[in-house]
């Protein structure tokens, strides 16, 4: 059973030119409150160093020291990272609804001077991006989600360079393709590409049938998750395989689908919180230390971070 343990953080989503480049607070023209998801500007916000959270008597104070990556990736929506050319150091990739995928090279590993390289920059409405070797050869490939094209694509390391890549399609009609994951969901040793789709209402998950990321198989998770808006991969119940858990805004509710058998072809749906504001993102993590996975989520209409505990 997950059960709701404990609410903090109070978020202040603010959007400032200093983090988002040409974006400010005072251009509105995102925001459609008719179809989401809400909106691009709050993806990149700032959380203050003192922050009040509720269920603690005593302040919080986050230190951390920031480095500037890039102060021109226009309208920022997604980041990740791996070593994309192999030379031991952590990479930056990055999605922009400006049409962009780019990875910036750590040069030093030091992560203190970047040099950008573009990936794709006609991806329309690119919202999701996970780098994982999806073809098998050693090199870590590029999986991305674009809103507008409704497409979920995966670009080839070619020669682990991460200089020069090939496109591949994976989905050209995922309606409002928002989030994207890759990870082994049949356990058959392969990456498979597990996306949402925020108009399409739909959880998806397409099968790497031979290992070469030429070949995929559509697999539906839930054909009417009202909104589906964001993903995230892990093994909730200790069964060995991998389940999938996702953040419906328009339906208000946060679930985990169990992958009953293994095979991804079986999905038990567990609701965990079902009258939310908006919920935006989840993720999953052992919060309590006590060797079960727990669920997180933003809630955006009530400003709030929350947590589940996975009491099994």
């Amino acid at each position: 059973m997950i059960t709701l343990k404990y609410l903090c953080l109070s978020l202040l989503l603010l959007a400032t030119s200093a983090h988002a480049g040409t974006m400010t607070q005072t251009d509105w023209s995102m925001l459609n409150f008719g179809t989401g998801p809400y909106p691009t500007w709050w993806r990149i916000f700032d959380i203050g160093s003192n922050l009040d959270c509720t269920s603690n008597p005593d302040d919080v104070s986050l230190q951390a020291k920031e480095y500037l990556v890039d102060s021109f990736f226009e309208r920022a929506m997604a980041v990740t990272c791996g070593d994309v050319n192999g030379d031991g150091y952590m990479d930056i990739l990055g999605a922009s609804d400006t049409h962009e995928i780019a990875w910036w090279q750590n040069n030093d590993g030091s992560g203190s001077t970047w040099s950008k390289h573009q990936i794709d920059t006609s991806f329309l409405g690119a919202a999701s991006i996970d780098c994982k070797d999806i073809n098998g050869d050693g090199f870590p490939d590029v999986v991305g989600a674009a809103f507008d094209l409704n497409d979920i694509r995966w670009w080839e390391n070619v020669d682990g360079s991460g200089l020069n890549w090939v496109e591949h399609s994976v989905c050209t009609y995922l309606n409002g393709a928002y989030s994207v994951k890759s990870a082994d969901i049949n356990a058959d040793g392969y990456y498979d590409i597990i996306a949402a789709g925020f108009m399409a209402n739909d959880i998806i998950w397409w099968e790497n049938t031979d290992g070469s990321g030429e070949l995929w198989e559509e697999h539906t998770v839930d054909g009417d998750f009202s909104g589906a808006v964001n993903i995230n991969i892990d093994d909730l119940n200790h069964d060995g395989y991998l389940d999938i858990i996702g953040a419906a805004q328009l339906g208000k509710e946060v679930a985990w689908w169990e992958n009953q058998d293994g095979s991804g072809e079986i999905w038990v749906k567990h609701t965990i919180k079902d009258n939310l504001s908006g919920p935006t993102s989840v993720y999953s993590a052992d919060v309590n230390g006590d060797g079960n996975i727990d669920v997180l989520s933003t809630d955006l209409f009530s400003n709030t971070v929350l947590w589940w505990e996975n009491e099994n």
